[in-house]
């Protein structure tokens, strides 16, 4: 098993709560140069917020990973 996979497991075995600050502490690692502003990142929170509440509510609309794929290389040809 490799060192990611051995995190990975080990990561999937941590609280929801857990997972989230793990999540978020890499996140801020990666871009720790990027430059966002704080108007972006507030949208984001909201927009994440609404994406969760839609799961949570039923309304979220799906697509199976092969649609998503082929609208990525229609929109992305290499």
């Amino acid at each position: 098993m490799t060192i990611l996979a051995e995190v990975a497991q080990a990561a999937l075995e941590l609280s929801p709560a857990e997972q989230r600050s793990l999540a978020r502490l890499l996140l801020e690692h990666a871009a720790a140069d990027a430059d966002y502003s704080p108007g972006a990142e507030a949208a984001w929170e909201l927009e994440i917020g609404r994406r969760i509440e839609a799961v949570k509510s039923g309304t979220a609309r799906h697509r199976s990973a092969e649609q998503v794929f082929e609208r990525l290389d229609a929109r992305f040809p290499t």
